[in-house]
């Protein structure tokens, strides 16, 4: 998955969320940890591992 890549979809309102499982959070993380809008973004935990990320709306 390009990580990278739906980050900047989601940032930019191109798609509404994405989902991040724990097989693949190694390489979500290591996009993730440099990326420079975190605060726009929220993670919201599922069941089995699974994240899904979300644009946070502003108020």
């Amino acid at each position: 998955m390009d990580f990278k890549a739906l980050l900047a979809d989601l940032h930019n309102g191109e798609i509404d969320s994405f989902q991040v499982t724990k097989d693949n959070y190694l390489d979500f993380y290591n996009i993730w940890r440099n990326y420079p809008y975190q605060n726009t973004v929220r993670g919201i935990a599922d069941l089995d591992g699974v994240v899904t990320y979300v644009r946070e709306l502003e108020n």
